[in-house]
């Protein structure tokens, strides 16, 4: 096998399936989980010090969306002069992101969205200043956003 590829498969892996997100899953406090490892049975393998848990993929994938959705709360979304373009203003930090929509989906200029195209293939990328974009847009989630587009262009 390519060794880039494992690499990044590796990395993936650590993206999605990272010990905070198995604290948040198992509802343990951070830190607690010591190790995740992917199995070839589409589980993941969780190791605290004193336990051993099997968890889906699904509640990582769950995970990943649920944690973005929740911090994307906290953000001020500004409009600009373009339609499709939003700035996106973290308040406890002052940072702020460029986020535009497009037909199919929103595109950020943070390192999480940047990362989610290069580690993630074959799925729709949304980071949290996306997510605050689509409910600032009365949206609940970029299914909700894309079938929506879809309807429009068939329309």
């Amino acid at each position: 096998m390519d060794f880039n590829k494992l690499r990044r498969n590796n990395q993936r892996n650590k993206f999605i399936f990272s010990n905070a997100a198995a604290d948040r899953i198992l509802g343990l406090p951070a830190f607690s989980v010591l190790e995740t490892d992917l199995t070839h049975e589409n589980k993941v393998l969780v190791k605290t010090r004193d336990k051993k848990y099997e968890l889906p993929t699904s509640a990582f994938y769950q995970d990943f969306t649920q944690s973005r959705q929740r911090r994307s709360q906290k953000l001020q979304v500004s409009t600009t002069e373009y339609g499709n373009v939003f700035m996106i203003t973290n308040p406890e930090n002052h940072n702020r992101y460029p986020t535009r929509t497009i037909a199919t989906g929103v595109e950020c200029r943070c390192r999480d969205y940047e990362k989610q195209q290069e580690l993630i293939t074959g799925s729709r990328h949304c980071c949290k200043h996306g997510y605050a974009v689509l409910s600032y847009l009365g949206y609940s989630s970029l299914a909700e956003y894309l079938a929506a587009n879809s309807l429009q262009a068939t329309a």
